[in-house]
């Protein structure tokens, strides 16, 4: 899976990037041999109809892709994103949970990167849904595996707008100076506008 994986990289930044119809483009020329690949050649399907703001069709893909290719933390991650816009409030409450239980149950078999970017996101959407207790705790545990200034950005995004919004004392002001400090020349496009968000 080696030039694939390549591929699903070139892929994935170019989605990072806004750049959609090359995405998709690079999706076409991938030739998938195994379940693993087709899983994972769907999921990125998934994700560009998410992106277009397609969100029915992407969680048909993506469902379906569970549904055929068994239980998999990052594209339940990204089912339950769809859901949640597409308002499918129960899906999405059902998803969430299963995903905060496997994040726990299978910690120490999840990648490192797997484990970041499904914190991030049971953490936003625990913010999301009230929980405001287990949402910084998830905040915090990818804040301790962030090895990169990208991925601790991505976290202090977050959790800067937590303490604004539920939580105001000192650490706020240490975490703005953080951010509007933060160089952004090598950032993807998300992650500049996400930061914007935060910093407003």
């Amino acid at each position: 899976m080696t030039s694939l994986t390549h591929q699903l990289e070139e892929i994935r930044a170019s989605i990072n990037s806004g750049h959609l119809e090359h995405a998709q483009a690079l999706l076409h020329e991938c030739s998938p041999d195994s379940a693993l690949e087709h899983r994972v050649l769907a999921h990125y399907q998934g994700i560009i109809l998410f992106h277009r703001s397609l969100y029915s069709e992407a969680c048909e893909v993506m469902q379906k892709a569970l549904d055929e290719y068994g239980e998999n933390a990052n594209l339940l991650r990204d089912l339950i994103a769809c859901q949640y816009h597409r308002g499918d409030m129960i899906g999405f409450r059902a998803g969430l949970n299963r995903l905060e239980i496997i994040l726990v149950e299978h910690e120490t078999k999840l990648s490192q990167r797997t484990l970041f970017e499904c914190e991030i996101m049971v953490g936003k959407f625990l913010e999301e849904e009230g929980r405001l207790a287990p949402s910084i705790l998830f905040f915090e545990k990818a804040l301790a595996r962030a090895e990169n200034p990208e991925q601790r950005l991505r976290v202090l995004l977050h959790k800067a707008r937590w303490m604004a919004i539920y939580e105001i004392g000192a650490d706020l002001s240490s975490l703005y100076r953080d951010l509007i400090s933060f160089p952004l020349d090598k950032t993807t496009q998300d992650l500049r506008v996400e930061l914007q968000h935060a910093l407003m």
